[in-house]
């Protein structure tokens, strides 16, 4: 999550040029009384590519990434 749309929009910018298929939703942290942008990646059908791709994306950046919405 970044606290500017700029930010949001470089690290989607990064992933994609990386191939990943990226996009940024707008959430409202009520105890900061701010927006900050997410930045998601993928559409996947199928967990275990979601996962995999969790694994690539934490090493590269360094942090501990989760799946976030898995739709069955």
């Amino acid at each position: 999550a970044w606290p500017t749309i700029e930010l949001a929009r470089k690290d989607q910018n990064d992933l994609m040029k990386a191939g990943y298929d990226s996009f940024i939703i707008q959430h409202f942290i009520e105890s900061k009384n701010q927006i900050w942008w997410r930045v998601r990646v993928g559409n996947f059908t199928d967990k275990r590519k979601a996962e995999i791709v969790r694994e690539e994306l934490s090493k590269i950046k360094g942090n501990d990434l989760w799946i976030d919405f898995i739709n069955q």
